[in-house]
């Protein structure tokens, strides 16, 4: 008879210490930091590549022209301007990045455009000029990036541009005279408005809040800066390197 007692308490022992195991299992609370990082996981991370990024860039490099005589007639009259040289010239620009598309964007804004020339012939009398264009310009351009941090970028588009100014210095050197120096700041044949080819291609390293950009430039004015009242066409171009920052907005 106790034998039976002490099965049957501990067959009732086990039964109740297995079904509180089963009851309890049912009523223990999740961790909650374990939903936590679960859920920081599938937070995606900014995506840089779809926010608008504000650019100041400066570009220095070299502007030279293509020059072809539209009227024989006068060819003797430009013999100077076939022998003309490239200058060192600069430019600023201040354009609006935004994306498009997957990895495409465009690009606009706001910028200032130097070309010229120089001419110089030596000897016992020395005869100098510099020629300079100053444009205010609208450049529009569509680009395609690809890359995370890095990105290597190609991007082309017009520029409208509005000539600014327009100065051209001669100087003339003769032994024992003193050097003579004339300014010429208009002509009555230029070109009020022009159109620019522009391209640049190189990289983007972007940081969460800003972006560096380096890369090289390519433009190519369209049409002649004088008037066709002009004997000769004159098409300036610009290449050289472009810096930028860009800021997000």
């Amino acid at each position: 008879m106790n034998m039976q007692k002490t099965l049957l308490f501990l067959s009732f022992f086990i039964c109740l210490n297995l079904f509180s195991q089963i009851e309890s299992g049912k009523t223990i609370p999740k961790n909650k930091d374990k939903e936590k990082e679960i859920k920081l996981k599938k937070i995606k991370p900014i995506d840089t590549t779809q926010t608008n990024f504000i650019f100041f860039t400066f570009s220095q490099g070299n502007s030279f022209r293509k020059f072809n005589i539209t009227d024989e007639f006068f060819s003797s009259k430009f013999e100077n301007n076939l022998k003309e040289k490239e200058i060192k010239t600069s430019n600023f620009h201040l354009e609006l990045k935004t994306p498009v598309k997957n990895n495409f964007f465009i690009q606009f804004g706001i910028a200032n455009q130097n070309y010229g020339e120089s001419f110089e012939k030596t000897g016992d009398t020395s005869f100098i000029y510099t020629t300079k264009y100053k444009h205010f310009s609208v450049p529009i351009k569509l680009g395609v990036e690809h890359g995370k941090k890095l990105k290597f970028f190609i991007s082309s588009g017009f520029q409208l541009q509005m000539l600014a100014s327009y100065k051209k210095i001669e100087t003339l050197k003769i032994p024992q005279q003193k050097e003579s120096e004339e300014i010429f700041k208009t002509d009555s044949n230029l070109r009020p408005l022009s159109l620019a080819f522009n391209s640049n291609a190189g990289i983007v390293y972007r940081f969460n809040a800003f972006s560096f950009a380096l890369s090289a430039e390519y433009i190519r004015q369209l049409n002649s800066t004088y008037l066709p009242q002009k004997a000769y066409s004159h098409k300036p171009y610009f290449y050289g390197v472009n810096i930028g920052i860009g800021f997000t907005i």
